[in-house]
């Protein structure tokens, strides 16, 4: 650390040791639940123990968080959890004849787009305007599929705020470093020339997305494939090429979402600006 800055040598290590950790704690749990499982089910019976079993390897496999670290938070971890329980109880809830008239509402056409549209508003403007509201994973993960350096991200911010530039000359040292002699106007409402430089809003549009892609490839292929190497693993010689064909089915669709949502980000941006400055 020098000057209170940490170098990028001491954020690479703290990055692999936060990654390691998570993977055993990742690994140690499923292998866990798992084992539980099925312990339970051979010696009290697949069908007596359906109800309970999974509750209980849970319960048992729960405890391996502790491997994180000591002194760890995990309110993103709790918020996914707490989330993908929430679509669980609220599937459920359809289904009920108790509970079917009060989630009726979640069987709304069209209102998972509503939802979405919702929170992209929140996180986008997050981004922008206030990423220290965001949680530092989070907003690690944004920074990274943004795909823009932070004198950019302060420009657009700036733009939007209506306040004097503080760092064009970082700008265009970014745009030389990419062999464009970008020159910025420090009256500009409209920022085109500080997002995508010398590039048209269309091609831009079109060269991003496929930058994004290839980002987001290698964040989607874990997650489709751990799972089915654990679940699916008694019959992965059986329908190899069935399961490992749904894998990356799967992690193409959900990273052409990443790319296509981060792309699009950026581009309804330019457009809001452009409508807003007329």
């Amino acid at each position: 650390m020098r000057g209170g800055q940490v170098s990028n040598g001491e954020t690479a290590i703290a990055a692999v040791k936060e990654t390691l950790r998570y993977g055993l704690f990742l690994g140690t749990f499923a292998g866990t639940f798992v084992s539980v499982d099925e312990l339970v089910a051979a010696v009290g019976g697949n069908r007596r123990t359906a109800r309970w079993r999974a509750l209980l390897a849970g319960a048992i496999a729960g405890p391996s968080i502790l491997l994180t670290g000591p002194n760890t938070r995990h309110t993103s971890l709790a918020i996914y959890i707490l989330m993908r329980a929430a679509v669980l109880a609220s599937r459920c809830g359809i289904k009920s004849k108790r509970f079917g008239r009060i989630c009726k509402p979640l069987t709304w056409a069209h209102g998972d787009i509503f939802l979405m549209c919702l929170s992209s508003s929140q996180i986008l403007s997050a981004y922008i305007l206030n990423q220290d509201a965001l949680p530092p994973s989070y907003k690690s993960f944004l920074n990274i599929h943004g795909g823009k350096p932070l004198a950019i991200l302060q420009g657009v911010k700036e733009t939007a705020n209506g306040v004097t530039f503080t760092n064009l000359e970082g700008i265009q040292k970014h745009y030389r470093s990419m062999n464009m002699d970008v020159k910025l106007d420090p009256q500009m409402k409209v920022p085109c020339s500080i997002i995508h430089g010398q590039q048209s809003c269309g091609s831009h549009f079109l060269s991003f997305l496929l930058q994004a892609y290839r980002r987001a490839l290698p964040v989607y292929l874990p997650i489709y494939l751990v799972p089915a190497l654990i679940v699916h693993r008694e019959d992965l010689l059986k329908r190899s090429y069935t399961i490992l064909g749904k894998v990356l089915l799967g992690t193409s669709r959900s990273s052409l979402f990443l790319a296509t949502y981060c792309a699009s980000a950026w581009l309804v941006l330019l457009l809001i600006s452009e409508s807003c400055s007329d």
